[in-house]
């Protein structure tokens, strides 16, 4: 995620903002050497479901919006929607990145 230097303050950073949502899809947040983590981090790859990959990934931007309504200056993402299927299709359970 790359953040504008205007967006970032003390409480609000590309590193913080990937930080609240690594847990939810249980991955490791990343800032490579060369980058400033106040306006660059992201996720390590991960192996998720397909049967929750989606129920995931909402969960993570309902978070992400939250924390970004919370701390962010005057700045918010779109909301999530709020609804997603119970279950994946038959014969979606293999493991992906």
């Amino acid at each position: 995620m790359l953040l504008p230097q205007e967006d970032v303050s003390e409480e609000f950073s590309a590193e913080r903002w990937v930080s609240c949502v690594a847990p939810v899809l249980g991955a490791e947040v990343q800032v490579p050497a060369a980058r400033d983590p106040a306006l660059y981090a992201e996720l390590a790859a991960t192996k998720v479901s397909l049967i929750t990959c989606e129920q995931l990934v909402q969960d993570a931007m309902r978070v992400a919006i939250k924390y970004a309504q919370a701390h962010a200056r005057g700045h918010a993402p779109a909301a999530a929607p709020d609804h997603a299927p119970d279950h994946a299709p038959p014969g979606q359970d293999r493991q992906h990145n």
